[in-house]
């Protein structure tokens, strides 16, 4: 099941019309849980998406997403799950919870690409030894690894405090700007490219910026050796 925090959603007559702009899971959920207007009431509803025209959206953590669009369609199926003040708390609360829920998630990958960082500098070796022994590859690491912690913990402390009291999200939206403080840009290095001394994988290289580019900055190295290249990567989107 889906849901969403953006809704433009409307029955009217029995028809479901408007369009919900970004779901997680969108692509294949059956359910989504969302804000509408129901004959002019607001109203929290569970809506069945087998009549819904989906769109997909690239996303960072490539969750599926999409745009679903429904196009005068029968309401037939849709269940009210509460209306007027009480419809706005529930969509506060599952949003929340949504909310918590992927920045823990993000948590974790913050963790694994920590892994692979102690990992790749433990084992690369520069100038005759690791680049772990440089001072500044270490204190990188060390940023990594409090930025991972910080948002993990707070992450749990916020669900901790919603369990006890659903009316309380303060400390999730904490956890939210915690967790996007640890992701402010994308480090790409094109190993075969700095091999070969030309660009070898510009094609993944510009998929990634075009899936992340708007929500990351992108520094990127590697088989750049010219200001023709330097110029083709900037255009596409790379910051450094």
């Amino acid at each position: 099941m889906g849901a969403s925090d953006d809704s433009t959603l409307r029955v009217q007559g029995g028809r479901l019309s408007g369009d919900l702009p970004l779901v997680p899971f969108g692509a294949a959920a059956d359910y989504v849980l969302a804000p509408m207007s129901v004959d002019g009431n607001d109203s929290f509803a569970v809506i069945p998406l087998e009549a819904t025209r989906r769109e997909p959206v690239m996303v960072l953590d490539r969750a599926d997403h999409a745009q679903l669009r429904f196009d005068d369609v029968s309401a037939e199926g849709v269940v009210i799950l509460a209306e007027g003040p009480t419809a706005e708390a529930m969509h506060e609360r599952c949003s929340a919870l949504s909310t918590a829920f992927g920045t823990i998630e993000l948590a974790g990958l913050m963790q694994r690409v920590t892994e692979m960082t102690a990992e790749y500098i433990s084992n690369r070796v520069q100038f005759g030894q690791p680049i772990a022994k440089f001072q500044a590859a270490r204190h990188h690491a060390a940023d990594m690894l409090m930025q991972t912690q910080t948002t993990r913990w707070t992450a749990y402390h916020a669900l901790a405090r919603f369990e006890a009291d659903p009316k309380d999200t303060r400390e999730i939206w904490l956890a939210k700007h915690w967790a996007a403080q640890g992701a402010k840009r994308l480090h790409i290095v094109d190993l075969n490219g700095a091999v070969a001394g030309r660009p070898k994988n510009e094609k993944v290289i510009r998929d990634v910026i075009a899936a992340v580019g708007q929500q990351l900055q992108i520094q990127l190295g590697g088989g750049i050796r010219d200001l023709d290249t330097i110029e083709s990567y900037l255009d596409a989107g790379v910051t450094y």
